[in-house]
């Protein structure tokens, strides 16, 4: 499902810990204040001191923190006062959702709750967090894992009989066998028919969708080699019947949200040009494709980036730069940030990156905004 979704940058650690909690009384904030790591409140103030290695976002009023150096590193949690609830012990870790979280002990996934209690030893290869009392899991390597999805106890309520999965949403999850995907309800029933190249989680009751994928076929034999992808297909919309209610024409898509999403035209290959817009539910452009890249909406705002990736430059004012949209297309944030990718507001703060991913800078860490563009935290780090 890679095609589907946008360039993640940033912190790897930060972004797989969960998104910033509009919903949580106190809005926290992860950032590096020389080599440690500590948390600022929406004023700016830092509220638990920079003692931590590693930090990660608040979710259910949790945080994980890292203790340690490199593979030495241990993950524990905190609370909003910095108190530890669980201690540093595990080799990774990813947030609260739905009162559990994923941790990895001797490369295994299992599930703890708030309490800390192993509720699902770790026995799984990969595992995703749960998206409506389910996640999908796989134990065994790539080539020969099998995915099925289990509930909170650790039972397995969709047998592993699946090549790729997606997360539950609105009832619904993406799953593959071979290289079709389709649609399963939490019994496991098929409810769209395996027919898409690639599939996508629904979100405000469309998914997007990958079709007319073209593979390589050999002259001599005729046998098609589903290995080698010559062509890409197109990328559009269906509703919960299965039934294509925006037709495939996007080179790629993200899902909607506030009602709109993000799509791109053309091709993004070297030397092809590509521009990103935004669609509302009948397909219609409202923001029409001018951006060489976009994210998606979230409280009334999306990041955009404006400049040319085509022309190589060496002076970091020439290099594209991320600004803030609202829904009629309108700048209200100065383009001024760097890098593939800029958060997205939660909880009225968004994390921003004042340099490229590719930097040689390691000491760099996040920088935040509020809605009119001022900086909550600067990265003293960035260079």
């Amino acid at each position: 499902m890679n095609k589907l979704r946008s360039v993640i940058g940033l912190t790897l650690f930060l972004l797989s810990c969960s998104a910033l909690s509009a919903s949580s009384a106190q809005v926290l904030l992860p950032v590096k204040h020389g080599d440690k790591w500590g948390y600022i409140n929406k004023s700016g103030q830092i509220v638990i001191k920079a003692v931590y290695d590693a930090a990660g976002m608040f979710a259910e009023g949790l945080a994980p923190v890292g203790k340690g150096k490199n593979d030495a590193m241990k993950y524990g949690y905190i609370n909003t006062s910095g108190k530890m609830i669980i201690k540093p012990q595990f080799n990774s870790t990813s947030g609260f959702r739905e009162g559990m979280a994923s941790v990895t002990m001797k490369e295994q996934i299992g599930f703890i709750d708030k309490t800390g209690k192993l509720v699902i030893k770790p026995q799984f290869s990969f595992a995703d967090d749960f998206h409506e009392g389910l996640t999908p899991v796989c134990t065994g390597t790539p080539r020969t894992a099998k995915y099925g999805y289990i509930n909170k106890t650790g039972k397995m309520v969709v047998s592993k009989k699946f090549d790729s999965a997606g997360n539950f949403s609105q009832g619904l999850a993406p799953v593959a066998v071979g290289d079709k995907w389709g649609y399963i309800d939490k019994t496991g029933k098929m409810i769209i028919d395996m027919q898409f190249d690639e599939a996508n989680s629904f979100s405000e009751g469309l998914a997007v969708v990958s079709t007319g994928r073209v593979y390589y076929k050999s002259e001599k034999t005729g046998k098609v080699d589903e290995s080698i992808i010559m062509q890409e297909g197109k990328c559009g919309y269906i509703d919960k019947t299965g039934k294509i209610v925006i037709e495939p024409r996007f080179g790629y898509a993200q899902p909607f949200s506030d009602g709109l999403a993000a799509v791109m035209t053309g091709e993004m290959k070297p030397g092809r040009k590509w521009t990103w817009g935004y669609i509302d539910k009948a397909g219609k452009f409202v923001i029409e494709p001018k951006f060489p890249f976009a994210e998606s909406f979230s409280e009334g705002v999306a990041a955009v980036c404006v400049g040319d990736f085509s022309i190589p430059s060496k002076d970091i004012n020439d290099f594209p730069k991320w600004g803030y949209i609202d829904k009629t297309g309108k700048m209200v944030i100065t383009p001024q940030f760097l890098g593939m990718h800029q958060g997205s507001f939660s909880g009225g703060a968004a994390m921003v990156s004042m340099q490229f991913l590719f930097s040689p800078d390691s000491h760099a860490g996040p920088s935040y905004i509020d809605k009119t563009g001022k900086f909550i935290w600067k990265d003293r780090n960035t260079r």
